[in-house]
């Protein structure tokens, strides 16, 4: 199996859930209601309802999304437009969904994703995944320098040719030429990739993608053959007991092999991960596997935002840093960005910040089981 592992993507208890496995073992999961695609990443041609002072945030109307609540646009960079006088229309691109407790964001910072290239429309230069090889990466990036806007390389891009990045930019610069056509009107001028797009995109050579669902199965070609078209030979239909593979994902408690657990809160501020080593002796042991683990869950629950652990504090710095850097190689290769405390505090505390993708397992969950199905 390739490091890029199988993509898996199964329909079950009112979920599409895009599962990614290396050798065996799932390693990042998405997931959003059957019926209703998450909003993250649609383009929207929202009315303004208020904005900045300086015209670069506000608030808009996402009624087009079936959103009540005004959406907050973040204050954007500058070279990207700003923001029109209420009333007036802007296209605004979803960066996270409604939560219980919060509505949807927004920016102006358009990014539309393809497989080997993002293009920011309202960007410039080109610039390169930090996976990439770098004198490789320049030569990539030559065949973009003159076109327009923003690009950047994704880690795909390592195994393509420069006609593959030619035929995706055009195909990306086409999207957008149409999404800006529907600007006048209130309406989804960009469609949200969903769950299932958005991991076969971000997943850089999968063997292969297994969808078991026949009309799932025929969905993700279409999407396929107009985003990847070469992976369209590795989408299969065929059964996956994927799922049977995966940990209790709902429970608070997880249990660890030494008779300790961790406990895993989520709060409106941030999630508290408590190590408890149960009555086991060698405390190092239990903060490794708890490090492990905790990264192993934040993946697969997409846990976003603040995230504190609380380890079993130790005396020694030595064992302090093995244990950091057993939290590093548990998130290594996790599709979100990153931003890990350089060391584990007195009180034996580890504080990181994790990217938000889509709305974190257990927030789908409700939404799904709420009645009325998939609605915020």
């Amino acid at each position: 199996m390739s490091v890029a592992g199988e993509i898996h993507l199964i329909e079950a208890d009112g979920l599409i859930h895009a599962l990614r496995v290396v050798d065996g073992m799932p390693v990042d999961l998405l997931a959003e209601p059957k019926e209703r695609s998450l909003a993250w990443g649609a383009v929207v041609a929202a009315r303004v309802l208020r904005r900045d002072a300086g015209g670069r945030g506000g608030w808009v109307d996402l009624g087009a999304i079936g959103e009540a609540r005004p959406a907050w646009v973040r204050p954007a960079r500058p070279g990207t437009p700003l923001l029109p006088n209420p009333g007036d229309r802007a296209l605004v691109q979803v960066t996270a969904d409604a939560r219980s407790d919060k509505g949807c964001e927004a920016t102006l910072d358009i990014a539309v994703p393809g497989r080997f290239l993002v293009y920011r429309p309202f960007g410039d230069g080109v610039a390169g995944s930090r996976s990439l090889d770098k004198q490789a990466a320049q030569g990539l990036m030559a065949s973009l320098a003159e076109r327009p806007g923003g690009w950047i390389l994704r880690r795909a891009a390592a195994a393509a040719q420069a006609d593959d990045l030619t035929g995706e930019a055009d195909r990306l610069t086409t999207a957008w030429a149409a999404a800006q056509a529907g600007q006048g009107t209130e309406a989804v001028v960009m469609p949200a990739p969903g769950v299932a797009l958005r991991m076969i995109l971000d997943t850089a050579d999968p063997a292969a993608i297994i969808v078991p669902d026949p009309a799932g199965h025929l969905r993700v070609k279409r999407q396929v053959a107009g985003t990847a078209p070469a992976l369209g030979d590795r989408v299969r239909r065929e059964a996956s007991d994927a799922l049977d593979l995966l940990p209790d994902l709902e429970s608070t408690v997880v249990p660890l092999s030494r008779g300790g657990s961790l406990a895993i809160e989520e709060t409106r501020a941030l999630t508290a991960i408590d190590v408890d080593a149960g009555g086991a002796g060698d405390v190092l042991a239990v903060n490794r596997e708890a490090a492990s683990l905790a990264a192993r869950h934040m993946r697969l629950r997409n846990l976003a935002g603040t995230v504190v652990i609380d380890f079993i504090t130790t005396r020694r710095p030595k064992d302090s840093a093995a244990v950091l850097q057993g939290l590093r190689r548990g998130l290594d290769g996790d599709f979100a960005q990153i931003h890990l405390s350089d060391d584990v505090g007195s009180f034996g505390l580890v504080a990181l910040a994790r990217q938000r993708r889509g709305l974190c397992y257990g927030e789908v969950v409700r939404r799904a089981r709420e009645p009325g199905g998939a609605e915020p």
